[in-house]
């Protein structure tokens, strides 16, 4: 659509009603936004040729070109994402478009205190449903100190107004997290949730002043909530700079740790396995856990400070340009280096004076390609075993290993959970490689 004009049209109370958007000067041809009283995009209509009806792209790239600068007028697009049964493409198409790039915090838009992160963000307050308080200016409460629940309120939260597609999320908070509540009052959640409420999904981060839990959940049952807090450094609550990262996979969610000056580390996981029995495991070196339900793909950022107590202000300290999003490969290819049960010892590099060594289990439910490879200086015997759907290890296959040759195992079917028993033929053996390739 090139060579257009716009023209816009407000209610009684200084509301865009209507936005026109006028091709050639012709308004024979012409697209129309029609607003509803609430602000949001009720419907798109087009009056002209059918021949020159523009295309999604064709919206797309109009919206991207000609209305960035409009965004203040025409960022809250609308709820009807259906027309029957069908996906409103139009309404799809035009909201992503609109609601920022793929990623938060580009072109010099960084959400950072200032009127932009309304533009990113939808806030809410309040207490107890309907006492709730939407649509409210973020630039009061989030700033670089933080996210500030004030007095009168229950919780504060903010919602990216995009929802992204298997997305991964980092949060970075500069203070410590120790704080002095009740017991029984939780304060930080910082990760993904469907927008209207914990029983349609979420995968976050959730920490109190006892406990810190990665929570990846739709509805009640088989919802997964692991403790991670003693696989987590022991300065959590006062050491400054630590990044919690979320990670929403078709087949899982991943829940990583770490600093600027150190390595990532992986500290929890939620398998997605609709219908299984529900399990937990929070030993080192990452928590592991499989959720019976189906849990959402496409959500958007969540950052959340709750506290019981409506007389006490209440600070998490997120600043909004450290909350980072951007969507992600629904499955993408995966390296699990094998531990050592219940450690953070790597099997890799182990000698092995006497026994068997299990490894740490390593999720393959979702995943097309499963290697396993294993190299030690003595011969032996690798089982590998599969998490039964009544909670019990079973032997999967037995194989022998050569000593000083590579062993390389294809996993086939699609197991849930799998681990691995190496048993040398002699001793003492040193075991070079343990790792598992996933894809």
């Amino acid at each position: 659509m090139k060579k257009i004009r716009v023209e816009t049209r407000r209610d009684s109370a200084g509301r865009l009603d209507q936005l026109t958007i006028y091709r050639r000067r012709r308004k024979a041809q012409h697209l129309q936004f029609i607003y509803g009283s609430d602000g949001f995009i009720r419907d798109i209509e087009f009056t002209g040729r059918k021949e020159d009806m523009p295309s999604v792209p064709d919206i797309v790239d109009l919206i991207n070109e000609k209305f960035m600068e409009r965004i203040g007028e025409i960022k809250k697009i609308g709820t009807i994402e259906t027309i029957g049964n069908q996906p409103n493409l139009a309404i799809l198409a035009i909201r992503d478009s609109l609601l920022g790039a793929s990623q938060i915090g580009l072109d010099g838009k960084s959400p950072q205190g200032h009127p932009y992160i309304n533009d990113f963000y939808s806030g809410m307050k309040g207490n107890v449903f309907p006492d709730w308080e939407t649509n409210i200016d973020l630039t009061d409460f989030w700033n670089e100190n933080g996210m500030k629940k004030p007095i009168g309120v229950r919780w504060l939260n903010a919602y990216s107004r995009k929802v992204f597609a298997y997305p991964i999320v980092v949060c970075y908070m500069q203070k410590g997290l120790g704080v002095s509540l009740d017991a029984n009052v939780y304060d930080y959640f910082c990760g993904f949730e469907r927008a209207d409420g914990i029983h349609s999904g979420i995968a976050s981060w959730l920490t109190s002043n006892t406990t810190v839990r990665v929570v990846a959940t739709m509805g009640g049952s088989g919802s997964v909530d692991l403790d991670v807090t003693s696989l987590l450094p022991a300065d959590i609550e006062t050491a400054i700079n630590y990044y919690y990262g979320v990670k929403v996979n078709r087949n899982n969610i991943q829940f990583w740790h770490g600093t600027i000056n150190v390595a990532t580390k992986l500290v929890g996981i939620a398998i997605l396995a609709p219908n299984a029995p529900t399990y937990s495991l929070t030993t080192a070196p990452y928590a592991v856990g499989i959720s019976a339900g189906y849990l959402p793909t496409h959500m958007p950022t969540l950052a959340e400070t709750v506290l019981d107590d409506l007389n006490v202000e209440h600070v998490m300290p997120l600043a909004p340009r450290w909350l980072r999003c951007t969507d992600g490969d629904p499955c993408p290819p995966e390296i699990f280096r094998l531990y050592k049960t219940g450690t953070t010892d790597l099997i890799a590099g182990l000698t092995l004076t006497s026994g068997s060594v299990t490894s740490h289990p390593f999720p393959t439910f979702g995943y097309e390609q499963k290697i396993l490879q294993l190299l030690s200086d003595q011969a032996g015997t690798l089982e590998l075993q599969v998490l039964g759907m009544s909670g019990t290890w079973r032997t999967y296959d037995s194989v022998s290993t050569v000593a000083n040759t590579l062993a390389v195992y294809r996993v086939q079917g699609m197991p849930v959970l799998m681990r691995i028993v190496f048993t040398p033929s002699a001793y003492n053996c040193v075991i070079a490689e343990a790792e598992v390739f996933l894809a």
